[in-house]
């Protein structure tokens, strides 16, 4: 009796180590840039949206380098998921170390052909994710997150009525609301009219 009272004594002190050591997935900011940078770039986005996905291969790169990287100004991404698949992608980026978080964002809007059009369900995602380093099971615990799952519908409810955000992309320089895909130059009139 002894040594059955041990070992689930050991047991329970692994299992119980193991879950404290397990940082709970739950909805955090995601940003780029100097936190004291005088423009704040928000951006609105659904990871299945080709419109997002055109964003980010042309206008978004020069964005960065102009602007991100020179500490000009700080990026903000949101999801504001427009169908049941983006929103399961959204969840699947948010439980990535945070470090991969716009590198991963980067691969699912250049490869979205791929995963949108696959197979009408997440599993399309499942080859990115493994490629990140995530497991089968952690992707799986993933999907199954209620929490993340109503953090980013609560989030993108709270835009929605809030800010009145409608579609995607859309975006908010220094509060300025402004919708649809720019290209950079168009993009930095607005950049430098905020930065007067």
């Amino acid at each position: 009796m002894k040594k059955l009272l041990l070992s689930l004594a050991i047991f329970l002190t692994a299992t119980l180590t193991a879950v404290a050591a397990d940082k709970p997935i739950v909805w955090e900011e995601r940003t780029l840039g100097k936190a004291d940078a005088p423009i704040t770039i928000t951006e609105y986005a659904s990871l299945g949206c080709s419109h997002c996905a055109h964003f980010h291969a042309t206008t978004f790169p020069e964005l960065k380098k102009n602007y991100i990287e020179t500490g000009k100004a700080k990026f903000i991404f949101r999801d504001f998921s427009l169908d049941p698949l983006s929103l399961q992608a959204a969840q699947i980026t948010r439980c990535l170390p945070e470090k991969q978080f716009f590198g991963f964002i980067g691969i699912l809007f250049k490869n979205q052909a791929e995963w949108v059009n696959a197979t009408g369900d997440i599993t399309a995602v499942k080859k990115f994710a493994t490629q990140a380093g995530m497991t089968e099971a952690a992707f799986k615990a993933c999907l199954d997150n209620k929490a993340l799952n109503d953090a980013l519908l609560e989030k993108r409810l709270e835009a929605s009525n809030t800010l009145k955000v409608e579609s995607t992309p859309t975006f908010f320089i220094n509060g300025e609301k402004m919708s649809g895909d720019m290209s950079f130059e168009n993009f930095e009139k607005k950049l430098n009219a905020a930065a007067k």
